[in-house]
C-alpha cells in the first residue's frame, strides 16, 4: 500500500525520499499508472532542472528501477519505456535512452502526448542517434504533424529550435499535401 500512496504524492515528494526506492505499485493498472505519472512528472518538470545533481540522480535512478521492474512483467507498457527514456536522459545513459525511445514508440500506438515527449527527448540528441532511433523519431514527428493535437506542439518545437527545423521539414515534406499545409498554417499562426 505504501507504493500506491507514494504514487499519489506530487512528483516533488520523490526528492525527499532519500535512500528509499520506489516500491513496485500494486498489481492494478491504476497503481501502475499513478507511479509512472509520478516519475513522469518528476523527470519532465522544471523541478528536476532546479534540483542539485545528487537529488536528480537519486530520483532518476528510483524511477528507472521502477519502470524496468514494471517492464519485466509487462514489456509492452509504453509509458514505462518512456519513463526509462526520461530517467536515462537524466543519468546520461545514452544507449538505454535510445532503446527506450524506440520501444516506447513501437508500443504506444497513436498516443500523441508520448510522441511529443519522445520528440523533445530525442531531437537534442539527433546527431548521435542510431538509424533505428532516428527512424523512430521521424515517425513521432510525422505522428505529431498528422494530429490536430500534435501539430501545435510540433510547431512550438519548430519555432523554438531553429537548429532542428531542417529535420522537421524533411519529415513534413514526406507527408501528404494537406498535412503539410496544416503544419505551415499553424507555424505561421503561432509565429505571428
Amino acid at each position: 500500500m505504501a507504493a500506491y500512496y507514494r504514487a499519489q504524492l506530487p512528483s516533488t515528494a520523490l526528492f525527499s525520499i532519500a535512500g528509499h526506492g520506489l516500491e513496485v505499485p500494486p498489481n492494478s493498472m491504476e497503481g501502475i499508472y499513478y507511479s509512472l505519472e509520478t516519475c513522469d512528472g518528476a523527470l519532465s518538470g522544471i523541478t528536476i532542472v532546479l534540483m542539485p545533481p545528487e537529488a536528480r540522480h537519486r530520483v532518476a535512478q528510483q524511477c528507472l528501477i521502477l519502470a524496468q521492474t514494471l517492464l519485466a512483467e509487462a514489456p509492452s507498457l509504453s509509458f514505462a519505456h518512456l519513463v526509462v527514456a526520461q530517467a536515462a536522459a537524466v543519468l546520461d545513459q545514452f544507449e538505454t535512452l535510445q532503446i527506450a525511445l524506440v520501444s516506447s514508440e513501437a508500443t504506444s500506438g497513436e498516443l500523441v502526448w508520448m510522441a511529443q515527449r519522445r520528440t523533445s527527448l530525442a531531437l537534442p540528441k539527433l546527431d548521435r542517434l542510431s538509424h533505428t532511433a532516428q527512424a523512430s523519431l521521424f515517425r513521432d514527428i510525422a505522428r505529431l504533424a498528422q494530429s490536430s493535437v500534435g501539430r501545435p506542439a510540433l510547431a512550438d518545437i519548430y519555432l523554438r529550435n531553429p537548429d532542428w527545423r531542417a529535420q522537421i521539414v524533411e519529415v513534413i515534406e514526406g507527408l501528404d499535401e494537406e498535412t503539410q499545409q496544416r503544419f505551415v498554417s499553424i507555424v505561421r499562426r503561432q509565429d505571428s
